[in-house]
């Protein structure tokens, strides 16, 4: 059995002139959703993510940040991958297929509309899109994350800031 946690980063500030996508930070309203969220996973989560893979926008890592202390998640198991930055849903399968076998928890925090599409394809039920801050936990009944495709995750949650 394979779980993956899906996170998109939070509420993020305009891009100001001449400042580069990839360094946009978290709006005040980001972070005090950050803070809810990860708050409401740590008293809820069934089984800590073994290893966290993430794009390493500016955005990106701040949220992933409020989830490592809550959870308490080391820096060791965060994985930076430039390819999740604005990945399409291909990309994410790519990173999903390339977990080591070894690992049964996951997490993937990225940026919409990858996210988002990603959970649509591998869910086995209607999901909504992903806003900021939105948090999804699929199962997969395999034993290798290669074997992880289409309408094969069975969706244990999905929550955000504004149910709340």
């Amino acid at each position: 059995m394979k779980t993956i946690y899906f996170l998109r980063h939070s509420k993020t500030e305009e891009k100001l002139p001449g400042q580069r996508d990839f360094e946009r930070t978290l709006k005040d309203r980001g972070k005090s959703d950050a803070a809810l969220m990860s708050k409401k996973l740590a008293h809820s989560i069934r089984n800590l993510p073994e290893q966290v893979i993430t794009s390493p926008s500016k955005r990106t890592l701040e949220t992933l940040d409020y989830f490592a202390q809550q959870l308490g998640i080391a820096n060791a198991a965060i994985v930076q991958e430039p390819k999740l930055y604005n990945a399409t849903q291909e990309n994410l399968l790519e990173a999903i297929w390339g977990i080591d076998d070894d690992l049964n928890t996951i997490m993937l925090v990225g940026h919409n509309p990858g996210i988002s599409d990603i959970v649509d394809y591998l869910s086995n039920c209607a999901v909504d899109p992903m806003p900021t801050t939105g948090l999804a936990c699929m199962e997969f009944n395999v034993e290798l994350w290669n074997a992880i495709d289409g309408k094969s995750g069975w969706m244990l949650y999905q929550d955000h800031p504004s149910l709340h």
